[in-house]
């Protein structure tokens, strides 16, 4: 039941519903007068309710209405960190009880629990992305970095905080029930997900543009690090790699698929058909190497999505455009997108990319850093704050990609892994969905040294812990399924 300010209702309504989503739990709007002594009722709002009936009462804040209707940014330094469950958290909005005494996170008996953290408002700055709608900072791709971010100043970026919160409602309402609520496996009989996707940027690495590299920038200019002996040895590598029998990305590509057909998981291949900017390399859709490559993509039973160009995060037109070349040549309409280069303008994007009946999304993620960027790790529909509604989209937010360990975080292959694997243990203590992003290039050993291994040594990983592998449809379908509903409302 909601009874906070009425300029936070719908918000506050679309947070709670996104909490009953992770938690699988049957739920439904109600009035004072519709509740019964044994129902269990969530209150939110400024003060406790007189019900008979069992609640779960959250103090509503009185500050965070405010902040979201002048849409001011937070005052970070008003954030308070504690321990939740061993782990470390932060509550953006809470009471005077936890402002005293951070250990008070919830009080009360068998018949009325009270959190004093405001954990819906707290949740919606995250699901939302509040923090980057009001921010002007971003980075010469016009993106929010992760290094902007509060979860990055607190050191919780790797920390799904929105599931910490519904952790403790699922905690209070066991209390209230008086038993546990049933874990079912809600991805394709699995507890959590892994779902492993792939840019297609480039389909061959020997262009002009890379040998001019190598031999000139690289070799007789020596634009890396080291020295004459250095050069040479990157020379002859650079000749082994050039005169294999196949070009480097095209062999990945193929490795990729046999590695999957091999161990029997799909994932979601993203194509691109079109070139806005000098950062899209051009292939064609309707190349004969393509055309080819998505036969076998839908025969191994993998999602086809879009990869749409630099310049089409804000163009319905030029994203248009690009999304009926690939539905000409599919034959059918695609679901899945994501942005090249990860560029994202919320909630401007979001936007197009439903008018354009995409079902599904996976760019919400930091390209500088791995980590949750909605503090999620579930699907979730996003919400366009400038209209007070939400978006007719589903995001599968992206946690980690090769490309943010090689060129952002100097990482190498095996503390890249060893951070990939920590990632798979949160979201499988979260019964969550892990989206991880292993481009084409993954298996080139000039450029990209051990990182086939990393691929290779993650899905492995992933499939001991008990993981559904699977493409972000299968996902997707799987998790709505659990929830009787369908992807489109």
């Amino acid at each position: 039941m909601l009874d906070c300010e009425e300029s936070f209702k719908k918000k506050a309504a679309y947070t709670l519903e996104t909490f009953c989503q992770v938690l699988g739990l049957p739920h439904r709007l109600s009035r004072a007068n519709e509740v019964s002594p044994t129902d269990i009722v969530i209150w939110y709002g400024p003060t406790q309710s007189s019900l008979s009936a069992r609640v779960l009462f959250i103090q509503a804040s009185a500050e965070a209405p405010r902040l979201f209707l002048e849409r001011r940014g937070l005052d970070v330094s008003k954030a308070r960190r504690f321990v939740l469950f061993g782990e470390d958290s932060v509550a953006l909005f809470f009471d005077e009880k936890f402002a005293r005494d951070s250990t008070e996170i919830v009080s009360g008996d068998d018949r009325c629990r009270q959190i004093h953290v405001d954990i819906v408002a707290s949740a919606f700055y995250f699901l939302s992305c509040w923090q980057e709608i009001t921010s002007t900072e971003c980075d010469r791709h016009e993106r929010f970095p992760a290094t902007a971010s509060l979860q990055y100043g607190l050191g919780l970026l790797e920390t799904p905080v929105v599931n910490q919160y519904v952790e403790i409602l699922r905690r209070e309402i066991e209390k209230l029930l008086g038993h546990q609520i049933e874990q079912r496996p809600r991805f394709g009989g699995k507890e959590f997900a892994i779902c492993m996707t792939h840019d297609i940027d480039y389909i061959r690495k020997w262009t002009l543009g890379i040998l001019y590299r190598e031999l000139v920038q690289y070799f007789l200019l020596g634009r890396e690090d080291g020295g004459l002996g250095k050069r040479f040895e990157r020379l002859k590598a650079f000749q082994r790699a050039v005169s294999a029998r196949n070009d480097p990305f095209t062999w990945s590509l193929e490795k990729i698929l046999t590695v999957e057909r091999d161990l029997g998981v799909h994932a979601t291949y993203f194509l691109k058909t079109g070139v806005t900017s000098r950062h899209d390399v051009s292939y064609r859709i309707k190349d004969g190497y393509v055309r080819k490559l998505l036969k076998t993509l839908e025969f191994d039973g993998h999602e086809i999505g879009l990869h749409p160009s630099y310049h089409t995060f804000l163009s319905t037109a030029k994203m248009r455009g690009e999304k009926e070349r690939l539905d000409e040549v599919l034959g059918r309409k695609s679901n899945a997108v994501r942005q090249h280069f990860l560029r994202l303008r919320i909630p401007e994007t979001w936007k197009i990319q439903a008018e354009l009946n995409f079902q599904h999304d996976s760019t919400l993620g930091f390209p500088d850093h791995e980590g949750f960027r909605a503090g999620i790790c579930h699907p979730f529909r996003p919400y366009d704050a400038s209209q007070d509604v939400v978006v007719d989209l589903w995001e599968i937010p992206l946690l980690a990609m090769d490309g943010t360990f090689q060129s952002y975080r100097n990482k190498s292959a095996g503390e890249s892994l060893d951070i990939i694997r920590s990632l798979i243990k949160a979201v499988k203590k979260y019964c969550g969905v892990a989206v991880l992003l292993f481009h084409n290039t993954c298996y080139d050993n000039l450029d990209f040294p051990d990182w086939g291994k990393v691929f290779e040594d993650t899905l492995h990983f992933a499939l001991g812990e008990g993981a559904f592998v699977g493409s972000a449809e299968e996902i997707l379908t799987s998790y709505l399924e659990s929830l009787n509903r369908p992807i489109r409302q």
